[in-house]
């Protein structure tokens, strides 16, 4: 008959530099909060990074709003411009019109 043995030693009789079962759990223990601790800060970091990217196609969405009205506001304005030049041209016209008929 063959039986199995199993040689327990406690905290105290550790000292030849193995992990006493206690250590080992507490070095878990560690382990695990600090992982938890981890997953939260790349949780954050993901929140953090799609604000920033929401904020950033907003602001190129605003961006591209501001270079369409000022593409319509330069077009009016030339075409004001052409205005005042025709307007000009014909008052000299007309200026020319009445010194002669004076």
């Amino acid at each position: 008959m063959t039986t199995l043995t199993v040689r327990y030693r406690s905290d105290e009789e550790s000292s030849d530099g193995e992990l006493t079962y206690e250590e080992l759990a507490n070095s878990y223990k560690e382990l695990c909060a600090r992982s938890v601790e981890m997953i939260k800060l790349e949780m954050e970091h993901k929140r953090i990074t799609a604000q920033l990217q929401a904020e950033k196609n907003k602001l190129l969405s605003a961006n591209s709003d501001l270079q369409n009205e000022v593409t319509l506001l330069s077009s009016k304005l030339e075409k004001q411009k052409k205005n005042i030049n025709d307007f000009f041209l014909e008052k000299e016209k007309l200026m020319s019109i009445i010194t002669g008929l004076q």
